[in-house]
């Protein structure tokens, strides 16, 4: 896991002190995602890449914006909401704790909650 979240760090691009976190979530087949959050200014940009297992190519699907619902000194609430209502999802990272939490609630189908550990860059 270490060594994937130091990938991650790697490959990130150093945006002039653009505040990043890379959060690291296991998967129930072996590996983990990583959720890439990058600061753009009052939003930020998330990035999705999934792990190489079972003959799977690892992939990093296309980024996201989120918008910021609240930011305080120990906790950051980011959330896309689909344009049509039908879905919204979640995500929370404690800042001290370094802890991660997403979380989604679609009307037409059940997804579920996830939990991780993150690295701010």
């Amino acid at each position: 896991m270490k060594k994937a979240l130091l990938l991650a760090a790697l490959l990130i691009s150093s945006a002039a002190q653009a505040e990043t976190w890379v959060c690291s979530v296991p998967t129930g087949y072996g590996g983990n995602y990583l959720s890439t959050f990058v600061r753009q200014g009052e939003k930020f940009l998330y990035t999705l890449t999934t792990p190489a297992v079972r003959g799977e190519k690892s992939r990093t699907l296309e980024p996201k914006t989120l918008e910021i619902l609240v930011e305080t000194d120990s906790m950051l609430t980011l959330a896309e909401i689909e344009a049509d209502g039908t879905s919204v999802g979640i995500d929370m990272i404690n800042k001290l704790t370094k802890q991660h939490i997403g979380d989604n609630v679609d009307f037409y189908t059940d997804i579920s909650r996830s939990e991780g550990s993150c690295v701010r860059l």
